[in-house]
C-alpha cells in the first residue's frame, strides 16, 4: 500500500511541476510575440525625425528618414508659422524644395533627409523670428500603406547665440 501512495504522491508532484513548466512557457510565449511584433514594425515603419540645425548663420529644417524601411509620400502638413513666412525662405528656397514643400517627397529612403533653409541672421527681422516657436507636423506612409504623422515643435530661441556666433566667424573669414 506504501508504494500506491508514493506513487500517488510522486505523480502530484509531477503534475504540480508540469503545471509550473506550462505556466513558464506561455510567459516566455507572450515575450517572445510581443518582441517579434516590435521588431515586425522597426522593420515596416519608418521613423521620421524633424529638427533645426544651425550651418554657419543659417538655420536649416531638416526631416531625416532615421527608421530603416523608406517612408513613401511624404509631406509637411502643417508649419506653423509657415516656412514661406521667413524671409530667408521666401528669398532661398529651390524650385526643388518648393516643390517638395508643396507636393511632397514621394520616397524617403533610410538615412536620407530634406534641407530647408529657414532663418539666418543676417534677416532683417531674425529678431522677432528667432523667439518663435515652429510647430511642423510631416505626414508618412509606411510599406504597408498606413498613415502615419510626426509632430515637433522648435524652440527657435535655442539657436539665436550659436547662429549669431556663425554670423560674426562668417564675417571675420570673408574680410
Amino acid at each position: 500500500m506504501s508504494v500506491i501512495r508514493y506513487l500517488s504522491q510522486f505523480s502530484t508532484l509531477l503534475s504540480f511541476i508540469t503545471v509550473i513548466c506550462t505556466f513558464i512557457t506561455v510567459i516566455c510565449t507572450i515575450m517572445i510575440t510581443k518582441e517579434t511584433k516590435r521588431m515586425r514594425e522597426i522593420q515596416t515603419i519608418p521613423k521620421l525625425h524633424i529638427d533645426a540645425e544651425p550651418k554657419g548663420s543659417i538655420l536649416n529644417l531638416v526631416i531625416r528618414n532615421i527608421g530603416v524601411p523608406p517612408a513613401h509620400d511624404v509631406k509637411i502638413v502643417r508649419v506653423n508659422p509657415p516656412i514661406d513666412y521667413f524671409e530667408m525662405a521666401k528669398e532661398r528656397l529651390t524650385v526643388n524644395e518648393k516643390v517638395i514643400i508643396k507636393n511632397g517627397k514621394s520616397v524617403l529612403y533610410s538615412g536620407e533627409k530634406i534641407v530647408f533653409p529657414l532663418l539666418s541672421a543676417d534677416d532683417k527681422n531674425f529678431q522677432e523670428e528667432i523667439n518663435k516657436t515652429l510647430e511642423i507636423e510631416v505626414f508618412f506612409l509606411d510599406i504597408n500603406g498606413l498613415k502615419h504623422i510626426e509632430e515637433r515643435r522648435i524652440n527657435l530661441k535655442e539657436f539665436r547665440d550659436i547662429l549669431i556666433e556663425g554670423k560674426e566667424a562668417e564675417k571675420a573669414f570673408f574680410i
